[in-house]
């Protein structure tokens, strides 16, 4: 069966971004995964995360979780701390040397996110937005129904 040109195209787009990505991870050193626990650390600077809340927001395996934030920790970049409610889940905190790599990674990223978005207009963002989201909604039950086959 032959794809849609449309379909090659976005799924094209989505490759591309997602390449970008990994080579800025790349380029800084460190893994994919790394990087979105940056990105994620960074950006939840309030929250008290957790390897596991880590895996659920990035919706990544938390073995590949689990092992980068191991190698994390052995570089200084991180520090599990244990919680008074439950000694198991160890809150994840950046340290001083992992709030600079931070800084360095995801900062950067962020900013230069948030400037690749002021190119759109205000109506341009809403409308990317709600065709994204629709998007994201619509593939996750069309593969749900998948699984269940």
């Amino acid at each position: 069966m032959k794809t849609d040109n449309k379909i090659n195209y976005f799924n094209l787009a989505y490759k591309i971004v997602e390449d970008e990505y990994g080579t800025l991870a790349s380029n800084y050193g460190i893994s994919d995964c790394t990087l979105w626990i940056l990105y994620t650390l960074y950006t939840y600077t309030d929250e008290n995360l957790t390897q596991t809340d880590i895996a659920h927001i990035l919706h990544l395996n938390k073995y590949s979780v689990s092992s980068a934030i191991k190698k994390l920790e052995k570089d200084e970049y991180v520090v599990l701390e244990k919680t008074t409610e439950n000694q198991k889940n160890k809150i994840l905190r950046l340290t001083e040397k992992g709030k600079i790599l931070a800084e360095n990674t995801a900062g950067k990223i962020i900013t230069t996110e948030q400037q690749i978005l002021e190119c759109f207009s205000a109506k341009e963002h809403e409308m990317f937005k709600r065709l994204l989201d629709k998007y994201v909604k619509t593939l996750k039950e069309c593969f749900n129904q998948l699984k269940q086959k």
